[in-house]
């Protein structure tokens, strides 16, 4: 989504939306420990609110826009860091295998 000026709160909240949403759809959980998750959400909306898009708080941008895009969450490589790891490098996001650990 284009950048516009939202307000902390919206962005917040559509942060967390989305990123239930994902897990709801997808094959993955969220990390188990509440606030790992919280801190990354809020990391997320305020990436949105200065950048217009939700980029991975703590992936350094660039300034080239086709590079950035890979970096809004879920970003490109997570597929890869979970398959390997059991989590995302930011550990938003790790597979089922992970959580039975």
């Amino acid at each position: 989504m284009a950048k516009r000026n939202l307000t902390k709160e919206e962005a917040l909240k559509r942060a967390v939306k989305f990123s239930e949403k994902y897990v709801e759809k997808g094959p993955y959980e969220f990390f188990p420990e509440d606030e790992v998750v919280a801190e990354v959400q809020r990391g997320l909306a305020e990436n949105h609110k200065n950048d217009g898009y939700r980029y991975c708080p703590w992936m350094p941008l660039s300034g080239d826009p086709v590079e950035d895009r890979k970096k809004i969450c879920p970003c490109e490589r997570h597929h890869e860091d979970i398959e390997r790891d059991g989590f995302c490098i930011w550990m938003f996001f790790v597979s089922e295998e992970f959580l039975r650990k």
